[in-house]
């Protein structure tokens, strides 16, 4: 895999799945959301299809979107499937299409790796667009494009790199035959797809913006523990957790020199626990900052000139899956 390929799935990964770090920078993850519009669902029809019926058509759709290489025709063959049925069926035929870009973005990312695809992209001024797209002068590589923008990813920009993302504001076109929770978990997506929370290592929101998206990504498992994706939903909520705990590479928390919270953080985080009170977020915020009490704020400690862990915090840091897991229990038995 030459450099560019490299660094190109180094900034997909980045972008939208974990941020971590070692040496002596801070060692977040993250992922992301804002819910958006929801359009009304058209009149369907009841279903008289029987459940084992249902799932054949799934399995077909399944089998037909394993053979295809191309989003855009993936795209096309799930909405000729979802929009002759049922509301749940439709989640899962939903489901498997992002279970084909799970693996096709793979695909993607080798396509825009190469130098010549690079820099044909990085004449083009940012954010880039079909129009933008149209001017690229080598026909190749225009239709590339074009057809990747057609298969609903969007191009983002990092460190020089232009890449895909699944574009979760274009798949928006599937929700008028879906569940709402369904709906709304989209529109979590979307807003990550639309404005992520993170670029080139630092958070490129506000912290005030960060901790209303972790809030509202709390909002979605508490109402939809249930849900097929919950447990996608309840690692973009880690990952917020994480980012709002600890920051980013170039975005931390604390400071490089003391490994101490800012002051100012520290404030913010306060603020929250007292604003609200009674939610998830401000329950793990708030054993945070207990447990920084007892290290003096240090986030951290130096060794040998090095950044090293303090068993407290990295025990809670490394249990957080399991606090908030337990917090929902206790928030939804508390409701």
């Amino acid at each position: 895999m030459n450099v560019a390929k490299t660094l190109l799935c180094n900034l997909v990964v980045l972008l939208t799945v974990t941020a971590c770090s070692s040496g002596t920078e801070p060692k977040p993850e993250y992922s992301e959301d804002q819910v958006g519009s929801i359009q009304s669902a058209p009149a369907q029809q009841k279903s008289t299809v029987s459940n084992g019926e249902k799932e054949e058509i799934i399995k077909k759709l399944q089998d037909e979107l394993s053979k295809l290489n191309e989003a855009a025709d993936a795209v096309t063959l799930t909405e000729s499937y979802i929009k002759n049925t049922g509301e749940k069926q439709a989640d899962h035929m939903f489901m498997t299409l992002e279970d084909f870009y799970d693996k096709n973005i793979t695909i993607a990312q080798e396509r825009f790796s190469r130098t010549e695809v690079q820099e044909a992209l990085l004449k083009i001024s940012y954010p880039i667009t079909a129009e933008k797209v149209a001017t690229i002068p080598n026909k190749e590589i225009r239709h590339m494009v074009e057809q990747q923008l057609n298969g609903k990813y969007k191009l983002e920009s990092a460190e020089g790199m232009i890449f895909p993302v699944v574009d979760y504001e274009g798949l928006k076109m599937f929700q008028p035959y879906l569940t709402v929770s369904m709906k709304d978990y989209i529109n979590l997506q979307a807003i990550q797809s639309n404005e992520p929370v993170a670029k080139d290592a630092g958070l490129v929101i506000s912290r005030e913006e960060l901790m209303k998206r972790t809030e509202q990504v709390e909002k979605y498992l508490l109402k939809y523990q249930q849900m097929a994706r919950y447990d996608r939903v309840k690692q973009m909520y880690l990952n917020h957790l994480q980012m709002l705990l600890l920051g980013l590479n170039n975005t931390p928390t604390f400071d490089y020199d003391t490994y101490k919270l800012n002051p100012d953080v520290k404030k913010e985080f306060q603020q929250l626990i007292n604003k609200h009170p009674d939610t998830v977020t401000s329950r793990v915020v708030d054993q945070f900052l207990q447990i920084l009490s007892k290290t003096k704020d240090h986030v951290y400690t130096k060794k040998d000139g090095q950044q090293t862990d303090i068993l407290a915090v990295r025990s809670f840091l490394d249990g957080l899956d399991d606090t908030v897991e337990k917090l929902i229990r206790q928030m939804t038995t508390e409701g």
